[in-house]
């Protein structure tokens, strides 16, 4: 059985709501057992059905007769938690039954047996996890935010861009969301700048590779190098072209210090340090454009 990222988030809004009833009457080993069992109860149903897909109206059809969250939270805090004036558990609800209430004068259970992990499958692709918490919280499909998303950066640029990963950070930090990978916080500002100190680098060898050029030849030759109009292309493009490297790839080393799914981070790190290199090739190729047309004007003053 598959469900879809909405489906998956209407279940987790009802066990986050659930936990929320519970507060602090459980401990969190015991919130977490009874909130594990809930889970696989779900996760029962859901299988029962036996069908590839479900439609949402059923599964939150499914959630409504299992009783609102403050009924829920009533039941597991009466199965799970610890009776007034005694330090033992309740018993433990076996895995195979319903939960409910234990009946009384039943000997409580030594061991807590863990319920499975869930084995449902979240159907669609999931990068950071944002628009799929921005929907869960507006109640737009998640294909919208999306769709919102990539219409806002194609007017704004990498504008949108470092603001999706600076709303990624926030939220991740506060637990708002989980991330896919291990969110590691100091490759954030470590990849932008290395991105930024090679472009800037790359920028100042042309820079002063021709500053060299019209020192080398005022030096030997005894006079200043002549108009070499378009083989002169890299002097005048220099500075937009180091801005544009600037603007296209500093967001993308960004992302790629970002914990992608499907290790898109490690695919993004590849295409910023092919940019570099890129970049690098055009200032070289500017600058033998410039010796090239040097070369070709004396040349021209002996024919």
């Amino acid at each position: 059985m598959e469900v879809t990222q909405n489906q998956e988030l209407y279940i987790e809004q009802y066990i986050g709501e659930i936990e929320a009833k519970i507060g602090e009457q459980l401990s969190p080993a015991q919130r977490e057992r009874a909130l594990s069992r809930l889970r696989a109860r779900i996760d029962e149903k859901l299988k029962f059905l036996n069908a590839s897909s479900i439609e949402d109206t059923e599964l939150l059809g499914i959630l409504h007769k299992m009783g609102p969250p403050e009924t829920q939270a009533q039941i597991l805090v009466r199965v799970w938690g610890d009776p007034p004036g005694a330090g033992a558990a309740l018993p433990v609800v076996p895995p195979e039954t319903p939960l409910k209430e234990a009946p009384e004068g039943a000997a409580p259970e030594k061991k807590v047996a863990l319920a499975p992990k869930s084995t449902v499958k979240v159907k669609g692709p999931v990068w950071l996890g944002v628009a799929l918490h921005l929907s869960g919280r507006s109640g737009l499909p998640t294909w919208v935010m999306r769709f919102l998303a990539v219409l806002l950066g194609l007017v704004t640029g990498p504008v949108a861009l470092v603001g999706y990963m600076g709303l990624f950070v926030m939220l991740r930090l506060r637990g708002r969301i989980q991330s896919p990978a291990p969110l590691h916080l100091y490759r954030i500002p470590l990849y932008p700048v290395l991105t930024g100190g090679m472009l800037t680098l790359v920028y100042l060898a042309g820079l002063y590779g021709i500053k060299g050029i019209y020192t080398a030849h005022q030096h030997f030759l005894g006079r200043p190098v002549p108009e070499l109009n378009e083989w002169a292309w890299l002097e005048v493009e220099a500075p937009y072209l180091f801005l544009g490297a600037l603007v296209i790839l500093l967001p993308f080393a960004l992302l790629s210090a970002m914990p992608l799914a499907n290790q898109w981070d490690h695919s993004l790190k590849r295409f910023t340090q092919a940019g570099v290199v890129l970049y690098g090739i055009t200032v070289s190729f500017g600058l033998a454009f410039f010796i090239t047309g040097i070369i070709l004007n004396f040349v021209h003053e002996f024919t």
